[in-house]
């Protein structure tokens, strides 16, 4: 039987969007993530955008997995390295985007965020 996005995102559903319910998560923690945008206003729940704030920076994106609670993220870091990884954890995702936002490498998100890796 296949969960629904409600059983494996409680957290999500209930703040109407994965933006808004990372912004939460952020502002619990003390972390600016920025303005966050959802990627598709059709589908709130599933994406959202984290822009940078380094003058070269490149946004962030983070997307929720179907079939089993993971959180997704994909970037570069300013280092130039491709930056992915999954975790069910949001807090761990709040960490990594803020310090991706910030302009941290790929080592220095790792030592916040070890579920991250580089390519």
């Amino acid at each position: 039987m296949e969960s629904s996005f409600a059983e494996l995102y409680p957290d999500v559903a209930a703040a109407g969007s994965l933006a808004v319910a990372l912004g939460q998560v952020a502002a619990d923690l003390g972390l600016d993530l920025g303005e966050l945008q959802s990627a598709d206003p059709m589908v709130l729940l599933e994406w959202v955008v984290v822009p940078s704030a380094a003058p070269d920076g490149r946004p962030l994106w983070i997307r929720t997995a179907p079939v089993e609670r993971v959180f997704n993220v994909d970037g570069r870091s300013v280092d130039g390295r491709r930056l992915r990884g999954g975790t069910p954890d949001l807090d761990e995702v709040a960490r990594a985007a803020s310090a991706w936002r910030n302009g941290a490498s790929l080592a220095e998100i790792q030592l916040v965020a070890a579920f991250v890796n580089g390519a």
